[in-house]
């Protein structure tokens, strides 16, 4: 009998047992996940890049833009202060200390001219005194002499008289106060031109007499800003144009009612140095320094102020002639 003997039986099939959990790539879908990188890659960073680029090129347009340079930067001016003003417009095209109040000298006239002008006419007759010619300086007039107010107030402001001022304010001054005492009327004039400063809005100016002269050696005849005074100079040039037109001419033959005439020599003396000027007033004392005011019109009917406060004897005129042809180029550059 045969030995039986257990064998394992093995079965066979053609199917194919899948692998779990394997991903297999083939080479299309690597290409496509790469490339997917890439923009996402490129979408993030170049606008980074993109606006560093820009910044780049706007910093390097910029340090290759002209610098504009202001023709008043470089002005090295002598005044203790100074004031540019644009009459129509009102627009301040520079300032120096503008509202610093200093001594005034002779610019005090333009507020003799415009507070006389204030209370009488042109044609109220002045009777020069003896007593009005005893101030410093002599501007030719005689005692006894007649004149028509507007004629005396044009040689007064172009030559600058002491003795025209004094005779205006002891005139009108009695008008004003009643009185027969000339210092009396002196002081009531005074009075009315601080009187006519509050009017005007003059907040840094006052008035110790009606020339400008220094009252001493420490005080001055009157104070005000540089700012003030081209406000100043603008009213009565707006308000009384015949008369102080009159200072933009180099020289006048004017005369009296009842002596031979009169030539007045203006004491600004840089009158060719700056076109078309409207109106000038000087001021020197030795507490003041030089004080120079001009309007001019650098275009067509464009008239601009110009003061300088506390320069030297010449340097006024200098300074003036600095800052209006500044004026002149910023208008031409722009």
């Amino acid at each position: 009998m045969e030995e039986e003997t257990n064998k394992p039986i093995v079965e066979t099939t053609d199917e194919t047992v899948p692998i779990k959990n394997k991903v297999v790539f083939n080479n299309f879908d690597l290409a496509v996940a790469s490339a997917g990188l890439v923009f996402s890659i490129i979408f993030l960073v170049y606008p980074v890049i993109a606006e560093n680029k820009r910044l780049e090129l706007a910093s390097v347009a910029e340090a290759l833009r002209p610098v504009e340079v202001s023709p008043f930067s470089s002005l090295a001016l002598e005044a203790k202060a100074a004031y540019v003003l644009d009459l129509n417009s009102g627009e301040v095209i520079f300032e120096k200390n503008s509202e610093v109040q200093l001594p005034l000298a002779s610019l005090t006239k333009i507020m003799t001219a415009i507070t006389a002008l204030s209370i009488v006419p042109e044609g109220t007759v002045i009777t020069i005194d003896k007593e009005d010619l005893e101030l410093e300086g002599d501007s030719g007039l005689y005692a006894d002499e007649r004149w028509r107010l507007g004629d005396l107030l044009g040689l007064t402001l172009i030559e600058s008289s002491n003795d025209g001022a004094y005779a205006v304010a002891a005139s009108i001054g009695s008008v004003i106060g009643g009185v027969e005492d000339k210092n009396q009327s002196r002081e009531a004039f005074v009075r009315s031109m601080n009187e006519k400063a509050k009017e005007l809005g003059l907040s840094q100016t006052y008035f110790n007499n009606p020339t400008g002269l220094d009252e001493s050696a420490g005080f001055a005849g009157a104070y005000g800003s540089a700012r003030d005074v081209a406000s100043l100079i603008a009213y009565g040039v707006s308000n009384y144009s015949d008369i102080f037109r009159t200072t933009r001419y180099a020289s006048l033959k004017v005369e009296s009612l009842n002596a031979p005439s009169h030539t007045a020599v203006n004491t600004n003396k840089d009158l060719d140095g700056i076109p078309v000027i409207i109106a000038s007033k000087t001021g020197y004392t030795d507490l003041s320094g030089g004080n120079l005011a001009i309007i001019f019109n650098p275009g067509i009917n464009n008239p601009i102020a110009v003061v300088v406060l506390g320069s030297t004897l010449n340097g006024r005129f200098q300074d003036v002639k600095n800052l209006a042809w500044a004026v002149i180029d910023s208008l031409v550059n722009n």
